[in-house]
């Protein structure tokens, strides 16, 4: 055993090996694709320091100090919409532009004739770069993430110059990032002398099937689920347990000089010092506790798996912005106190007073005999909590319920090159207010005309896909439905595990609105959606998939004013990725 001097000694000299020589390690090569081990590395003068005697214990002479792993892929999509429209919302004010359907051939938004057609790439790396044997530092880097092909942000306009070409394009959160080099994770890793796994930074969420939190990391998806975590895991009596401390969201003050943000009544916040910026530590950030266990039979493995979790979400302040007119009216306010030669020196504080808590359950069961595998999937997630005061309110003050919840559920039956499949789901709505991924539990520059006391709204996250258009892009996410969907998949080349595969399903959803009355047209019909994939799978690193799917929409969405029935519309979508 070490002694406590000669451990820091060795851990001053792993961290400067780390910061001076760490980026010149050299790669380590996965010619087994992103999930296979690593393959060794020819040995260089990084790998052992001139005193073997200063090694860690754990280490082996044979193993370099620092190395990387490079994992990540390239996707190509082209696809082609019709029947559809870029509408911009009047109401409220702030709303972000969405995909419609059409209802008429005059209407005025792009574009005119209803068709649509874009490509997009994307190129991804997810480095691990590894200290020793028990540290970690993981990442994943957005070098282009929904790159318009054929958008040039540098496009010379008639009369006008040099400008940039705005692209379809919505609030964090609820559209494409933007093209460009992103961090989306920064993590450390760091194994606890084999008793438990320490998680600190921003870093993938997962629970389930991916109904409220879901990591990405799939062909087709363009959202995922970024937590700026601090997490400890570990396994206790069979069980895996989980407990972590998330911040959702921070708004970043930036102070002038030594000057703080008001607290809304003459006192000052100090947040820094300089041109940093600093959130508000369990003020206006949303923070989240989740403890959370699994246990059975984790993988491909037959039996039944299950988790269940425990959210525990508050908010105690918020920003005076987020209850005003995000117009003329805030800024003239904060004019009086907060603008100095026309620039914000401080922000407003107002009680928010939220407390949300959210239990989560997951079931994951299979079973195999010679020529058939069954499988059974189910999630449910609830939210039940309050609110003191949102601009939800319309600047009134009394408080506001939120109780909505959710469930999916997935059967799968295969029997020789065929498999057999139904996806079957709800998620509660609300009578009035909003509807889709912009429904009642998005507080944000909101006014509820009907002063409920009650919000019931529930939607899916975003990467948890059914369809091709209807939930996808006309809604945004599974919001205020019910909805089932039967499958049938055949392999006519290798298998689903197999290197090489070739297959084609067909599919049909059917969707009805939880509540007629939060829908455009009041009625109950969301639509009928046909659709055919066929997939094609080289081997573990190279997939392309050709998707087609037709919306024949229902009453849902017949124009509130002209009555006038929804156009059909259809998508047809090419993406191929090559991991590495």
């Amino acid at each position: 055993m070490l002694s406590a001097s000669r451990s820091a000694l060795i851990a001053c000299r792993v961290l400067l090996v780390t910061l001076a020589c760490g980026l010149a390690a050299p790669a380590r090569a996965a010619s087994e694709g992103p999930v296979a081990a690593p393959a060794s590395l020819t040995p260089s003068l990084l790998e052992v320091p001139a005193d073997p005697a200063l090694l860690p214990e754990t280490a082996s002479p044979l193993r370099p100090l620092v190395w990387f792993d490079w994992h990540g892929h390239l996707r190509l999509r082209g696809e082609r919409l019709s029947g559809v429209r870029i509408y911009q919302p009047t109401s409220p004010a702030g709303a972000p532009p969405r995909l419609d359907l059409r209802h008429g051939i005059g209407e005025t938004s792009l574009p005119s004739d209803g068709v649509m057609a874009t490509a997009d790439l994307r190129l991804r790396l997810d480095p691990v770069l590894h200290v020793g044997e028990w540290f970690e530092v993981r990442g994943q880097f957005d070098l282009a993430q929904g790159l318009v092909l054929g958008g040039n942000s540098a496009v010379r306009l008639a009369g006008a110059g040099y400008d940039s070409v705005e692209m379809f394009s919505s609030q964090p959160g609820q559209g494409p990032v933007p093209a460009g080099l992103q961090v989306r994770r920064l993590w450390l890793h760091a194994r606890l002398f084999g008793l438990a796994e320490l998680d600190i930074g921003r870093q993938p969420d997962h629970f389930g099937m991916g109904l409220v939190r879901n990591a990405g990391g799939d062909l087709l998806g363009d959202f995922q689920s970024d937590v700026d975590r601090v997490s400890l895991r570990g396994e206790l009596f069979g069980l895996r347990l989980m407990l972590a401390r998330d911040s959702l969201s921070a708004f970043p003050a930036q102070p002038a000089g030594s000057s703080g943000i008001s607290d809304g009544v003459g006192r000052s916040v100090q947040t820094g010092t300089g041109s940093v910026q600093y959130p508000l530590e369990d003020a206006t950030d949303v923070t989240r506790y989740v403890l959370q266990a699994q246990g059975g039979k984790p993988g491909f493995e037959r039996g039944l798996e299950w988790g269940a979790a425990l959210s525990w979400t508050t908010q105690t302040l918020g920003m005076r912005f987020e209850h005003e007119d995000p117009t003329g009216g805030l800024r003239s306010q904060l004019a009086t106190d907060c603008f100095s030669q026309g620039k914000v020196e401080c922000v407003g504080l107002v009680p928010r007073n939220a407390s949300f808590l959210a239990p989560q359950l997951s079931l994951d069961w299979r079973t195999e005999s010679p020529g058939h595998k069954l499988r059974l999937q189910a999630e449910g997630a609830f939210v039940y909590g309050t609110i003191g005061q949102t601009d939800v309110l319309a600047n009134t003050s009394s408080a506001k319920t939120v109780a909505s919840g959710g469930l999916a559920a997935r059967a799968t039956w295969s029997a020789g090159n065929g498999e057999y499949a139904l996806d079957t789901g709800f998620a509660s709505g609300a009578g009035e207010g909003g509807f889709g991924v912009n429904d009642t539990n998005n507080f944000t520059r909101k006014i509820d005309d009907a002063q409920r006391s009650l919000l019931t709204g529930f939607h899916f996250h975003r990467n948890f896909r059914i369809d091709g258009i209807l939930f996808r892009d006309v809604i945004g996410a599974v919001a205020n439905a019910v909805y089932f969907k039967p499958a049938y998949r055949y392999h006519v080349l290798g298998g689903p595990r197999g290197v090489e595969d070739l297959a084609i399903e067909g599919s049909v959803v059917t969707a009805l609105a939880a509540s007629a009355r939060a829908t455009p047209g009041g009625g109950s019909l969301l639509g009928i959606e046909p659709g055919v994939d066929v997939s094609y799978r080289q081997d573990v690193n190279s997939m392309g998939i050709l998707r087609a799917s037709v919306l024949f929409p229902g009453g849902a969405f017949d124009d509130p004013i002209t009555r006038a029935s929804a156009h059909a519309a259809w998508r047809v979508e090419a993406v191929w990725r090559l991991a590495f």
